[in-house]
């Protein structure tokens, strides 16, 4: 069934979570307790007021593309509505983005932080829906086109690919940009020097693209309109200087806009407990227990709880080598099961290992493996396998990296089919002088699904019942015009196959977008 994107903040699977607080690098790992920030006033503020200081800055882009598809597959996702893109020809978007980044200083124990960040995307011709966008322009140049996401700044330039979440460029981050408006306030406290705490609240509107399972899908994915709001506490007390008990929850609420989503309407709640313990300066070892209750509308889908035990270790192997690992057992129960849903339960071993390395002084990779159980999208749980491989080199004027992702979703307790992902992508960067940066970014996703189930609640969907992969090549050049103006130029070809025709479809698209960026 889908991925639940709306309710990943809150799933207590504990591994990306742990993960996360694996936090080190090959000069030491660290504590949880050693990660929250200090409470220093921010330098850069544009305005101050007492405690307050706030840091505002502006984007505005203009650009114009073109963009011709074929195929009876292209033919497809225009009647029937599916994709970001409404229909073919000459656009002009508009995009302006506005950053704020609020910080008061309450006392000197305690802090809040109130940042958000909108943009609203105009498509005068309606080749796409206007949205507010958080896919936001940075520090340099934004712009989408097709499936893929290019920021180019003056230091950097990143590329990604919407498939699978995948993600590849000088550096990697993650891939397919939703559209929305999200807003964080967060606020950093010490009870004690030996007890520190966050609040915070993170509301959300986001348009999506999903498939059948809850992937992003941008090419031929449902929208999906939902609003979320996350609150959450973390406390952290250092027992010992080497001992770290980290008490934590959070509770998520999801509101999709539209009743063809209302399976995942939900309300979760999730606490948890993890121990630190640093053996050495290189070496870190813990464990985390997590319970999450999970609740639907009932009309639709049952009532979930699962708790997740996993102990983990971090250790810096050499001066170059980082290694993360966990091991632990999930156990979900499903109940009240909806249409397509089994009462019962769903135990799982699950864990993590990961390994980076620096090659050369400008070489590094890293391999990693997770197995993790979570709520499907529609219903059931799902347990996930996933294998990932990513290397990046670069000096002064090159930069290449390459990332391939497999991954496994076998669904449990409903009546949906298993299916597999494969993800590949190759970024290359070539600085031709001080202001101009040309790139190339080639992608390659394939979906192979597994036989359907006797009344499996997709089996109507060609995208379920069908494999298919996609190809696409991306050309660009950045443009330093001024400090504050940017120009990004660029070509896509996109190509999409699948068991049928009406999976086929080829894409092309040309353009330019100038963006004026500027800091109050």
């Amino acid at each position: 069934m889908r991925r639940p994107s709306c309710l990943l903040p809150a799933v207590c699977v504990g591994l990306f979570i742990c993960c996360g607080l694996l936090t080190g690098t090959a000069q030491g790992q660290m504590l949880r307790f050693d990660s929250y920030r200090d409470f220093v006033v921010p330098d850069n503020a544009n305005i101050r007021l007492g405690g307050f200081y706030s840091q505002w800055s502006m984007a505005q882009s203009a650009g114009v593309r073109y963009m011709r598809s074929s195929g009876a597959g292209a033919e497809y996702l225009f009647v029937n509505d599916h994709g970001e893109i409404r229909k073919d020809g000459t656009e002009f978007p508009l995009v302006s983005s506005l950053s704020m980044q609020n910080y008061l200083l309450i006392s000197k124990y305690i802090d809040l932080d109130l940042s958000f960040n909108i943009t609203y995307s105009y498509y005068p011709n309606r080749t796409e829906d206007n949205q507010f966008d958080f896919n936001m322009v940075g520090q340099g140049l934004s712009a989408r086109m097709g499936a893929f996401t290019i920021t180019a700044a003056r230091d950097s330039v990143d590329g990604a690919f919407n498939g699978n979440n995948a993600s590849a460029g000088a550096y990697t981050r993650a891939g397919g940009a939703d559209k929305g408006f999200t807003a964080n306030l967060s606020s950093e406290f010490d009870l004690t020097p030996y007890v520190k705490g966050r609040v915070y609240d993170s509301p959300a509107y986001t348009v999506s693209y999903v498939d059948e399972r809850g992937r992003n899908d941008f090419l031929r994915g449902d929208e999906y309109r939902y609003f979320q709001n996350t609150v959450g506490l973390d406390l952290d007390w250092l027992v010992a200087k080497d001992k770290d008990v980290s008490p934590a929850v959070v509770h998520t609420d999801t509101w999709p806009l539209d009743t063809k989503f209302k399976e995942t309407r939900s309300s979760v709640t999730t606490p948890s407990l993890t121990y630190q313990q640093q053996l050495s300066p290189v070496l870190l070892v813990g464990a985390r227990g997590g319970w999450t209750w999970r609740e639907f509308d009932a009309t639709v889908r049952g009532n979930q709880f699962q708790e997740d035990y996993l102990a983990f270790m971090g250790a810096d192997l050499t001066e170059d080598s980082v290694f993360k690992a966990g091991c632990g057992y999930s156990l979900a129960s499903l109940s009240n099961p909806g249409a397509g849903e089994i009462a019962g339960d769903s135990g799982s071993v699950i864990g993590f290992a990961s390994l980076q390395t620096r090659l050369t002084e400008r070489t590094t990779h890293t391999i990693g493996y997770t197995r993790r159980q979570d709520s499907g999208f529609g219903a059931g749980v799902e347990v996930t396998d996933e294998y990932r491989y990513a290397i990046e080199w670069h000096n002064d004027d090159w930069s290449w990296s390459y990332l391939t992702a497999y991954s496994h979703v076998q669904p449990r307790l409903a009546l949906v089919s298993d299916y597999n992902d494969w993800v590949n992508q190759l970024g290359v960067t070539r600085k031709l002088t001080q202001h101009l940066t040309a790139m190339a970014n080639a992608a390659y996703t394939a979906r192979i699904n597994g036989p359907a189930q006797q009344n499996d609640l997709n089996s109507s969907s060609i995208f379920v019942a069908n494999d298919y992969d996609t190809w696409a090549v991306n050309l660009g050049l950045s443009q330093q015009i001024t400090d504050h103006l940017s120009a990004y130029y660029y070509v896509e070809h996109l190509v999409e196959a699948g068991d049928i025709a009406t999976l086929d479809f080829n894409r092309d698209t040309v353009g330019v977008t100038l963006t004026y960026q500027h800091d109050f």
